[in-house]
């Protein structure tokens, strides 16, 4: 029994290889509609027949068109199952995916799950693929990772806060009773958490942000 598909895919190399994947499958897939670019939705979708079973999404072509507005578009259109297939992936854009319509994801580099995949999503299966898991937790780890990373030591504070009464490095050293390559040493972390050029930059923001109160 023939499935029959729209595809969103802007790269030739990759359309080709989707199809590929799909013709290796024990399912007849027919992919309904081929769309590369936003401006050619209308007259894509005008060709479609009403009975899409599902769509296959990439929303990150860069140049081409924004794939978030695709896929509430295909939403509204046909309200069928859509699997968002990316090379790029992070929490926040997944979440703005999954408001748009995005039933399911896969990352291109898993392309041989894709069958699976749709048809799982056909089914309306909450079940998301190994790779859509695995992206999950790696961004997950990533951003935990990124938030401990810009938190200040407890030392960290106190030079800055000697910084921001106006004590020069020296200085800081005598009041904190360290070696001055110690203190060099925390700066150093300290301008690379904070992403900022110079100590009274890195003490001025920190006051500001009211990390030295903690």
């Amino acid at each position: 029994m023939e499935k029959k598909l729209i595809l969103v895919e802007g790269c030739p190399k990759w359309g080709e290889r989707i199809r590929e994947q799909l013709a290796c499958d024990r399912e007849n897939w027919i992919i309904q509609c081929h769309i590369n670019k936003l401006e050619n939705f209308q007259e894509c979708v005008s060709n479609c027949s009403d009975c899409i079973d599902a769509a296959v999404v990439d929303l990150h072509v860069e140049g081409y068109f924004s794939g978030l507005e695709l896929l509430r578009k295909i939403k509204e259109e046909f309200n069928c199952p859509i699997v968002v297939l990316s090379s790029h992936v992070d929490l926040e854009w997944m979440i703005e995916a999954n408001q748009a319509g995005m039933n399911n994801f896969l990352g291109k580099s898993y392309l041989h799950e894709l069958p699976s995949i749709i048809r799982h999503t056909m089914k309306r299966n909450p079940l998301w693929s190994n790779s859509s898991v695995q992206l999950l937790i790696e961004n997950h780890s990533r951003l935990l990772y990124e938030a401990r990373s810009k938190v200040l030591t407890h030392m960290e504070k106190e030079i800055l806060r000697l910084i921001y009464k106006g004590y020069t490095l020296s200085r800081v050293q005598e009041e904190l009773c360290i070696a001055e390559r110690t203190v060099k040493n925390h700066v150093n972390r300290i301008l690379k958490k904070l992403q900022v050029n110079s100590s009274k930059e890195a003490a001025k923001l920190a006051h500001h942000k009211k990390m030295l109160h903690t």
